[in-house]
């Protein structure tokens, strides 16, 4: 599902036939969703955005057919923020957007690339991280 095609359902939106589910040996290693903080009080300043893009479940999940004995570790992390946070057309509580992509994996590490984005469309925060397969 490309990230127009989230931004069109939106942050309300339940369900969708395209949602890609962990531990189901998938064809893609993607996650993501719309994410904040349960209180709403905080508004999506950098500290919370660098939160965000280590809080979703590793995209490497959806090709995998079980759980790893001791999960997805990270061992490194990179975060750019893309635009001035926080945004000035979004509220304390507003959903903000996380997808997650890993195309790589090798000898027991694997890459994934992380964006955020507003509800308006705006890119705020791109990461990468290297993390381990245990």
């Amino acid at each position: 599902m490309s990230v127009l095609s989230f931004f069109r359902r939106g942050p309300r939106a339940a369900t969708s036939k395209r949602v890609l589910v962990p531990f189901t040996g998938g064809e893609l290693a993607q996650s993501g969703g719309w994410i904040r903080l349960s209180e709403g009080t905080r508004p999506l300043d950098a500290p919370l955005a660098a939160a965000f893009s280590d809080a979703w479940p590793p995209a490497v999940f959806g090709r995998l057919k079980e759980p790893l004995g001791r999960g997805v570790p990270t061992i490194d992390l990179t975060i750019h923020f893309r635009a001035p946070l926080p945004p000035p057309d979004v509220r304390p509580g507003d959903f903000a957007l996380c997808v997650f992509r890993s195309r790589y994996a090798r000898d027991g590490f694997l890459e994934e690339d992380g964006e955020i984005w507003s509800a308006s469309g705006e890119l705020l925060a791109h990461s990468r991280q290297l993390a381990l397969l245990s």
